[in-house]
């Protein structure tokens, strides 16, 4: 069970709790903070949800500190969780920090599977959210309804 007073990445201390603003990042290691479950009960009601399949690339880290991410490119995305194509292999159960342009995450790995291709090996990664922020929502991924 995560603490809800430390950033569920590099467990330091932010004693913000239930005062965790949807902008909030970790002062450490810069992790949204937002807890993905709230993201999701906000979006229920007066938003849809679009599933979308669009590919773009971003930044995940397996421990902090470290100097650069490792590249991937997402597969699928949803307010529940993103599937990358990664190089650099994960387990299940682990704990990533993802950077995009489109949104930050901490995300527990679900799923892993081995693809090979000619030249190298790659891991097609499910993920889903633990805390959870979008630099746009306007037309991206959800549709606000008047």
């Amino acid at each position: 069970m995560l603490d809800p007073n430390k950033c569920p990445f590099c467990d330091l201390s932010h004693g913000l709790a239930n005062s965790i603003k949807y902008e909030s990042v970790c002062s450490r290691c810069g992790s949204a903070l937002y807890p993905a479950e709230k993201q999701i009960l906000e979006q229920s009601g007066n938003r849809i949800i679009k599933r979308i399949e669009k590919e773009w690339p971003l930044s995940f880290y397996t421990q902090w500190p470290i100097k650069r991410g490792y590249i991937a490119k997402t597969q699928d995305v949803s307010l529940n969780g993103i599937q990358i194509l990664s190089h650099t292999p994960v387990s299940e159960g682990q704990l990533l920090k993802i950077n995009s342009h489109m949104l930050d995450a901490v995300a527990i790995v679900v799923d892993v599977r081995e693809q090979h291709t000619m030249l190298k090996k790659r891991w097609r990664v499910g993920l889903q959210y633990v805390t959870l922020r979008f630099h746009n929502t306007q037309g991206t991924f959800v549709e606000v309804n008047a």
